[in-house]
Formats: structure tokens, sequence, C-alpha cells
């Protein structure tokens, strides 16, 4: 079995927990009318950049919107919830697997940042 069942009761918690965390950051940047605060504090795109503006597009099943924000952003938010919920999982090659699969993603995201802002 990949999880056991109070494993899946955890995940979920979890999920609802990032979840909530992500809204209250919205929240606050929303309150005080910032943008992204890496842009903000830096003056810099950082490799996340519009990655919101892209998950409400994929929400509106608007690809090409999507795909003009920020291809990355289904799969950082992939590897964001599997980097959380990396504990749950009992076998050790399952484990292995999808810590190889978020460092993949991270590269991939970094690379395709380069290409697209340099």
């Amino acid at each position: 079995m990949l999880l056991k069942v109070h494993n899946k009761l955890l995940f979920f918690i979890n999920c609802i927990k990032l979840t909530l965390v992500i809204l209250f950051f919205q929240f606050i940047l929303n309150l005080f009318n910032i943008g992204c605060p890496v842009k903000t504090l830096l003056n810099i795109e950082c490799p996340t950049c519009d990655m919101t503006h892209a998950l409400k597009a994929i929400l509106r099943r608007d690809i090409i919107a999507y795909r003009n924000y920020n291809v990355m952003a289904i799969p950082i938010l992939i590897a964001l919830f599997l980097g959380i919920n990396l504990y749950l999982f009992n076998n050790k090659k399952i484990k292995n697997c999808i810590t190889f699969l978020i460092i993949l993603i991270s590269i991939v995201n970094f690379i395709y940042y380069i290409i697209i802002h340099y």
C-alpha cells in the first residue's frame, strides 16, 4: 500500500494547512498592495514569478494565458505538495523517486527561467 490510512489523513490535513497559509499570505500581500515580495524587495523577477496568474488562468481553462504567465506553475505546485508530504510515503524507493522528481522539476524550472529571461 502506498499510503497508510492515517497517513492519508495527515496528507489531507497538510494540504489544507498549506492552502490556508498561502491564502493568508496572499491576503496580507493584497492588504498592503504588494504584488510580488521578491520583485518588490529585490527588484528582480524570480523563477516563480506569475505563478499565481498562471494557476488562475488554468482554473479559467485559459491555456494560452497559462503558457504566457508561467508554464512551470503546475509542476512546481506538484513538487511543493510532494516535498511537504514526502515523509508520508513508506517505501524508500518511492521516497527516492519523489526526491529525484522534485530536483528535476526545480532544475527544469530554473533552466526555463534562464531561457525565457536572458
